[in-house]
């Protein structure tokens, strides 16, 4: 049976995990300083981060009361002059849980960080990293050349994508509630900028792939043409060949040779249409 709401608040107060297993709800002792604040654990299910609150973190209750037992989305919450931001670090390929960060304003305008210590610098090297990640990922789509290649790019940019405009989302409502917040605004800026990047190096992907398809449906089109052509040139000598025969006699099938001219003219001439349909545009 889940725990009322005030032992839950009480137990994050004093310092506890709430944690569910399978149905199963209690409280937990948290993490000490070195562990998590935001964490992805998996709980019945790959994509449940439970959430972690560092005991010596005094929040107000107005923010508290706002917290459930998971990290559920990226938001920004606020309470009392207190901003909490809960963002997610770079997506890891391979990964299926998010890692979760997050990130304290005091009403004084001191920052604080979880798990990575450092309050500001933390939040400016995680938006360093995925603004190092982006352009390597942008290189690789300027050097893909096969569908393959760009699947590769795409397969991890998506999660990047996804996460960048929730980093942004979050950032730019908390910049709405602080706008003199001088730190949120610079933030805000550096995170439209992720995003654009991102969303400019999925369209260019997808136009690659979009590219090659229509190139090999056009090639295809193309062959389907000439063959269709091959056809029409020979069915017709092929059937009347087929129904009356071809046993004319003209002394050349008497020829000690015959056989051997036979079959290097003809391999001759169908190797000159291969090739002639290979290389024609």
């Amino acid at each position: 049976m889940a725990p009322p709401w005030s032992d839950v608040r009480g137990g994050l107060r004093r310092g506890y995990q709430v944690v569910s297993d399978q149905g199963q709800s209690g409280l937990l002792p948290a993490a000490g300083p070195s562990d998590s604040a935001i964490m992805a654990a998996q709980v019945g299910s790959p994509t449940t981060e439970l959430l972690r609150i560092p005991p010596e973190w005094n929040l107000p209750s107005g923010i508290l009361e706002q917290l459930g037992e998971y990290a559920g989305r990226q938001r920004a919450i606020i309470g009392d002059g207190h901003l909490l931001l809960i963002l997610q670090a770079l997506p890891q390929r391979g990964e299926s849980d998010r890692d979760m960060r997050c990130f304290w304003r005091k009403p004084d305008g001191s920052w604080l960080s979880h798990p990575r210590a450092g309050g500001i610098p933390a939040l400016d090297r995680m938006l360093k990293e995925y603004e190092d990640k982006i352009e390597e990922l942008e290189e690789a789509e300027d050097a893909a050349k096969m569908s393959a290649e760009y699947h590769v790019v795409l397969e991890e940019l998506i999660p990047i994508l996804r996460a960048a405009r929730g980093v942004h989302r979050t950032i730019s409502q908390a910049h709405g509630r602080f706008p003199k917040e001088r730190n949120l605004l610079l933030w805000r800026d550096d995170t439209f900028e992720l995003e654009r990047l991102a969303e400019l190096v999925y369209q260019d992907a997808q136009q690659g792939i979009n590219f090659i398809a229509a190139s090999q449906a056009e090639r295809q089109a193309r062959a389907t043409t000439r063959l269709n052509i091959l056809i029409a040139l020979f069915l017709p000598t092929n059937t009347l060949a087929a129904l009356f025969g071809m046993n004319l006699h003209t002394g050349f099938e008497q020829h000690p040779w015959a056989w051997i001219m036979v079959l290097v003219s003809g391999t001759a001439i169908g190797i000159a249409m291969w090739g002639g349909l290979r290389h024609r545009p």
